[in-house]
């Protein structure tokens, strides 16, 4: 019945139709639930509450197609955004300040990488591309607040990720030694090859973004990483790692989606680098670049200027996840 509720409630997101009706009872109550967070969720407000167990089928379209305007999902729009970021991130990959920042504080800021206009964007296309499967930190013990996964990236992002991961890999090169002694000192695992002796030993990490996702593919490692993580006033993410997995990249991303000091203050993210902790100033719109191997999270975030609080980022990984299961029956953590 569910399924089927789910396919109405879709077309009828899409078409803007308005003769979907659903009955209150207790019976319906999961279907109402469903329901009305799907309207809250069409409405580009995507901090709206989830459904609140995994098996709730996610009932908006597994694209953003049917709401993306016809030129950003063409070939010369994706040029264009290539273009544009190749120029961009190699210049700000290369600048000493960058690789200083990485060493010193484990993090370095690129300003201004979305304008306002691509921001709002982001955020009316965000819906369409969340797994649907809305994780509370506190039910991890990893803080106050919610994360997603995306299925897929919008093709801003995506353009971004597959740029940036070659603007970065020099870097990433000079930090994959330290990085492997930190993973492994935190009791995890990590290893670019594979354990069958006829596999070709890896020793540096892949030319593009493509192989290195190939290669998580063969290690088991199948699912997209990139998170959206929200938070509202009190909320805050404890200092943890990103590891998904054996294989792991020594760099990840940080997108800002809004403004300190207007919609929030405090909720700064911050890194733990020798036993110092190291807090970021972000504005929206920035991209903050930070080892993956650090210990990160954020501050608690407190109410700014407006009434509403709100503090939403992207996290953008490069590596792809193994679930928590399967990394366990490997014996990972």
């Amino acid at each position: 019945m569910l399924s089927k509720f789910s396919r109405r409630v879709s077309q009828c997101l899409v078409s803007g139709s308005s003769r979907l009706r659903v009955v209150p009872g207790p019976r319906n109550a999961p279907v109402v639930q469903a329901f009305q967070v799907c309207q809250q969720r069409a409405k580009a407000d995507i901090s709206a509450p989830l459904a609140p167990e995994p098996p709730f089928p996610t009932v908006l379209p597994p694209s953003c197609c049917a709401l993306c305007p016809p030129c950003h999902q063409s070939a010369a729009y994706r040029a264009a955004y290539r273009e544009h970021w190749e120029e961009r991130i190699r210049q700000w990959a290369c600048s000493p300040s960058t690789q200083q920042g990485l060493e010193e504080f484990g993090f370095s800021i690129l300003p201004g990488a979305f304008n306002a206009g691509d921001v709002d964007r982001l955020l009316q296309e965000l819906p369409c591309h969340l797994e649907g499967g809305a994780v509370k930190m506190e039910q991890q013990n990893k803080g106050n607040g919610g994360y997603d996964y995306l299925r897929q990236l919008p093709v801003s992002l995506a353009t971004l990720r597959e740029v940036a991961y070659e603007a970065l890999l020099p870097i990433a090169a000079e930090l994959l030694e330290s990085h492997k002694l930190e993973v492994q000192s935190s009791r995890r695992t990590f290893s670019l090859s594979g354990p069958d002796p006829a596999e070709k030993r890896l020793e540096t990490l892949p030319t593009t973004l493509q192989e290195f996702e190939d290669l998580c593919i063969r290690r088991g490692q199948t699912r997209p990483s990139n998170l959206f993580l929200w938070y509202q006033e009190g909320g805050e993410n404890r200092e943890h790692r990103d590891i998904y997995g054996e294989v792991s990249f020594p760099l990840q991303m940080v997108l800002m989606l809004h403004q300190e000091g207007e919609d929030f203050t405090g909720g700064r993210f911050f890194t733990k680098m020798n036993g110092r902790k190291h807090e970021a100033a972000m504005n929206r719109g920035d991209l903050l670049v930070f080892r993956t191997a650090c210990l990160h999270g954020c501050t608690p975030v407190r109410r700014g200027r407006r009434s509403t609080v709100k503090r939403y980022v992207l996290g953008l990984q490069f590596a792809l996840r193994q679930l928590l299961r399967e990394r366990r029956a490997k014996g990972y953590r």
